[in-house]
């Protein structure tokens, strides 16, 4: 292992790791590593050769959180799975602690992008003097004003949806990038079901539609290797020449359009919906390079909660007139909280959860988990929303409260003081917390079902109801209009009935209201 002092820069096999930056490379590109990972990693290297105990790691990776035993050892298996055939310099000693064993340095190499050109090579020693806070990691590759902005700008699309175009353009150009698209896929049926895009425009869209199974066949084999949920697939360094000459959807849908690379990261997987942010990049700027990693990793967390709330929340915005009245009609329960955690409003279904206790107690007034690890991480997620949202990174996202044998229970923490439209919900409140299981993303159920459902419920004729379930299927109005022997503009006619009988404002509204219709007939 070669170390060099003066940059606070650590050689060890095939695998760079600079404390300046916070970036781990191998081969010259960004490895994704979680900050846990990332911490223990570094301590290990500052201590090469020498028996370190559980406890001093435990210390150091968490400081004074109360963790197990077992969250280390999960830290551990999460670090010998990145480094792969390195990862055997970590060994494990019985009842004694771990040691990593020394290992000459190697060299950096670099892959091709899209367009037959290498992308920049990473450089991990940028001048200055050497820091391991997280701030100094983040203006390494955004600076800080830009990095709250965007975050604000993304939390405030999970009350007000029509604010993602502005999102995604705020992403794209701290990228680089002249496009982006945030979206719902349905990989059985490879259509795209809900989408929020910039650059790309309705053609473009309609074109990337018709290649959604190459898309999903390249995806399936990159999720059947088993990378980690945050590990983005970025396409030059996936996708061999051989494949990118001959690929119908590099060549007739990315190349006419000047896109040389494009970067998925991943919000939601399941073996039927994907939910990601795809991001392109164009022959100005080049394939995808270290630094489009490092933010979309910066992005994640924040990206995956705002989506999983979204999920929850549909409407254009919250007046604070009709705050109860909106939060009833949720199927989660919603708690309102100061930064000391203390309850300033409960929804109804928050209130039967409290009453009950089995998984959220109201004590003193004080939000709390029935498990101690749950109430630890929900107190700290609230605190550091009260202090700086930038800074929540994962904390308070999929919060579990129950085991699968109480029916599987989470909640998710949505900072609240970082702008005018979130303050606007209770000027006094500093977090939203969101319970409950959420309903499952799957809008397609037993058509017959579904059609009673409208048809009972809101009144919708047989024709109308057939109308619905066709549109939520995915396809492009045209296709649908195509399908049903109607033009565009009846189609349009038809769907502004169906909006107002059932009381939803657009599509994704409406294919929430099914997938919710669904989720009630099959489960609490």
């Amino acid at each position: 292992m070669a170390v060099s002092p003066e940059e606070n820069r650590f050689s060890f096999g095939a695998f760079v790791l600079d404390l300046q930056t916070g970036l781990l490379a191998r081969d010259g590109f960004v490895v994704p590593i979680r900050p846990k990972t990332f911490t223990l990693l570094m301590h290990l290297l500052h201590n090469p050769n020498r028996v370190i105990s559980k406890d001093e790691l435990i210390a150091a990776v968490w400081e004074r959180a109360v963790v197990t035993d077992d969250a280390l050892t999960q830290t551990v298996r999460d670090l010998r799975r990145i480094l792969g055939d390195v990862g055997a310099r970590l060994q494990s000693l019985p009842k004694r602690g771990y040691v990593f064993a020394h290992e000459p340095a190697m060299g950096n190499g670099a892959k091709p992008g899209l367009d037959g050109g290498h992308p920049p090579s990473v450089d991990l020693s940028p001048p200055g003097s050497a820091s391991t806070h997280a701030a100094s990691i983040h203006a390494a590759l955004l600076p800080p004003a830009d990095l709250s902005r965007i975050i604000g700008v993304i939390y405030d699309c999970t009350l007000d949806p029509t604010r993602w175009e502005t999102a995604l353009s705020e992403i794209a150009a701290v990228m680089d990038a002249e496009s982006a698209i945030l979206s719902l896929n349905d990989l059985r049926l490879h259509r795209v079901i809900i989408h929020k895009n910039v650059g790309w425009g309705e053609e473009g869209i309609a074109e990337r539609q018709k290649h959604m199974p190459e898309i999903h066949a390249r995806l399936g084999e990159w999720f059947a290797t088993g990378p980690p949920l945050d590990e983005p697939y970025v396409a030059s360094r996936r996708l061999p020449p051989s494949y990118l000459d001959s690929s119908p959807y590099v060549q007739t849908c990315l190349k006419p359009r000047g896109i040389v690379d494009i970067l998925h990261q991943f919000l939601i997987y399941t073996p039927t919906y994907l939910s990601e942010l795809v991001i392109s990049r164009h022959l100005r700027h080049g394939p995808i390079t270290h630094r489009e990693i490092g933010i979309s990793a910066l992005l994640l967390p924040h990206l995956r909660r705002a989506v999983t709330i979204t999920n929850v929340l549909d409407a254009r915005s919250v007046e604070r007139l009709r705050l109860a009245e909106t939060l009833d009609l949720l199927h989660y329960g919603v708690v309102l909280t100061n930064s000391d955690g203390r309850i300033l409003h409960a929804n109804a279904r928050a209130e039967r959860m409290l009453d009950e206790g089995r998984f959220v107690t109201g004590r003193n007034g004080l939000l709390a988990a029935a498990t101690t690890r749950a109430s630890q991480e929900l107190a700290r997620a609230i605190r550091i929303a009260a202090r700086d949202e930038a800074a929540l990174d994962g904390a308070g996202l999929s919060v579990r409260l129950a085991g699968e044998s109480r029916g599987e229970l989470a909640a998710h923490v949505l900072p609240l003081n970082g702008s005018d439209l979130r303050i606007s919900l209770e000027p006094a409140a500093v977090a939203a917390v969101f319970i409950g299981a959420p309903p499952p993303l799957d809008p397609i159920h037993s058509k017959g079902t579904l059609e009673k459902f409208l048809r009972e419920r809101f009144g919708l004729s047989k024709a109308e109801a057939d109308i619905a379930l066709e549109v939520v299927s995915g396809d492009d109005r045209a296709m649908v209009a195509d399908r049903l022997g109607v033009s565009a503009a009846a189609l349009r006619n038809d769907l502004g009935r169906i909006f107002l009988k059932t009381g939803v404002r657009h599509l994704p509204g409406l294919v929430r209201l099914l997938a919710d219709a669904g989720h009630n007939q099959h489960g609490p």
